[in-house]
Parts: structure tokens; sequence; C-alpha cells
């Protein structure tokens, strides 16, 4: 409440307390007045109305369960691209030679996401040739496969792929 000045005596403008009550009525930003609940008749007493009021909306997330990642055989996995044709660096060859040996045998677990994209190449099994192993995991790396469907969901996948290298 501001304190007016009339004259020399001060009054007090709009204490609820020196005027007569309200109707409880509100307004619609229209000068229209609005009754508040329970107040529709204009006259309003003292007595407090209840009025129920809804919780809030709370966003609820839909939880995607992760898909489980399978393992599937070889033969089951269907690369769509990368080199399948993959060299032992000259390194590789010559020790080969020297040994007197004439292949090798490699076997690589490569894993796959979804989309059929490789998420992980690692070395089942050595060649015997660091060098080798290396190259493998590093072109496997590269390989694409068409994504896996089970159950109409397209489902991460692991499989072993073997690779023979032969010295020609």
């Amino acid at each position: 409440m501001r304190p007016t000045t009339t004259g020399t005596a001060t009054t007090k403008v709009g204490d609820s307390t020196t005027g007569p009550a309200g109707n409880g009525g509100g307004g619609n930003g229209k000068g229209i007045g609005v009754a508040s609940p329970g107040c529709e008749t204009g006259m309003c007493d003292d007595t407090k109305t209840t009025i129920d009021v809804p919780p809030p909306v709370t966003k609820v997330e839909i939880e995607k369960k992760p898909v489980k990642r399978v393992d599937i055989l070889e033969k089951d996995a269907k690369r769509i691209s990368g080199n399948s044709r993959i060299e032992a660096p000259n390194s590789v060859k010559l020790s080969m030679q020297r040994a007197g040996e004439s292949s090798t045998l490699g076997i690589v677990k490569v894993c796959v996401d979804e989309k059929g994209d490789v998420t992980s190449a690692k070395i089942a099994h050595s060649t015997g040739y660091g060098a080798y192993d290396e190259e493998l995991v590093s072109e496997m790396s590269d390989w694409r496969y068409e994504p896996l469907i089970r159950d109409d969901v397209a489902t991460p996948f692991c499989t072993m792929i073997t690779l023979k290298y032969v010295m020609r």
C-alpha cells in the first residue's frame, strides 16, 4: 500500500481492511470479470473451495532395451564390402620362405553393430607372424556387412573368420 498526501491528512489507498469484501472475481484480460471457482454467484465467504489439480505431466521416455549381440557362423555373415584377399607383407613372405612354409592360417574374431559396421577385429588364432596378424586386423576393421535381422530387429553379431594364406 502506498501512502498519498492530500492536504495535511494521510490516507491509505487499497487497504483491504477498510473497503468492501471482494467477490472473488478475476479478469479475463478483456475487462470482463470471471468468478473464481466456488464464487459463481458473486458472493464469496471466507470458506475455501478445494480444487483438484492434476499432477504435472512429466515426459515419459521409452527405454530402448539393448539388443544382445549374438555369435553366428562365418557362412551366415554377409560381407558387402572390404578386401577379402589380404596379402601377407613382404617381410612375412620372406620369413615363410626361410622357414620352408608355403601357407599359414589365422582366425580373426569380427564383431559388427546393428548397422553392419565392424566394431572390433581381434586375433583369435595367430598366423604365427605378428605383422600379418596386424594386417588382417587392420583390413578387416574396414569391412562392412549386411545387417543381421533377428525377430524383425537389426542385431549386432560376432563371427570367426578363418583365413588361409598360401604363397604362390
